[in-house]
């Protein structure tokens, strides 16, 4: 996926957070619900440090990086 991809991904999954916090704060939220959202809270994590990490090295050195994640899939 590049960098703009995972943005989006990562903008999508902020709102579903959002909803589920709001849920999870008027203890509105079932048990299945509080694993999804903990998983996704996980997952968001790990894909703001992937976008970090990207941002961070030289742009040469980013496009490498996401290449060889997009041959793997």
């Amino acid at each position: 996926m590049s960098a703009e991809e995972n943005e989006k991904k990562l903008e999508t999954m902020k709102r579903k957070l959002a909803i589920m916090e709001w849920d999870l704060k008027r203890d509105q939220i079932n048990p299945a619900q509080r694993m999804k959202y903990e998983h996704l809270k996980n997952e968001c994590i790990k894909l703001e440090q992937e976008l970090k990490s990207t941002t961070e090295k030289s742009p040469v050195q980013a496009w490498n990086i996401l290449s060889r994640s997009s041959q793997v899939r």
